[in-house]
């Protein structure tokens, strides 16, 4: 079984946990991302993540001014009939594609989105 290195966690897993990164041209050598499928999955939430909270200025609930963790908060779309896709789907995106789905919402506690 051949292995490879992530260079984030620099744990050591079979190369079908690193998405292909093409061949050679020359050699036909198959490469490899130097990130494992895990790492990758971190660095798209943490990344979407940053989106999200830069744009509504921190996860501060909208309706009752709840500070907390992502996993706290809910992206509510506010006319139903605007939305082009759910927020959550739109994680490992373009920035840009996030953002012209965040003008369309409001940031909502579990709570207050519940209540909604």
């Amino acid at each position: 079984m051949r292995l490879k290195t992530c260079k984030n966690c620099n744990h050591e897993f079979p190369i079908s946990q690193f998405a292909t990164a093409g061949k050679g041209k020359v050699s036909g050598t198959q490469y490899y991302k130097p990130y494992c499928r895990p790492c990758v999955e971190v660095m798209k939430t943490r990344a979407y993540n940053k989106v999200i909270e830069d744009f509504f200025g921190g996860f501060i609930c909208s309706r009752c001014a709840f500070k907390g963790e992502p996993s706290q908060f809910d992206c509510h779309h506010t006319n139903p009939k605007n939305k082009s896709m759910n927020v959550a789907t739109l994680r490992g995106l373009k920035k840009s594609t996030i953002i012209k789905e965040l003008e369309k919402c409001e940031l909502l506690c579990a709570n207050c989105h519940r209540l909604e």
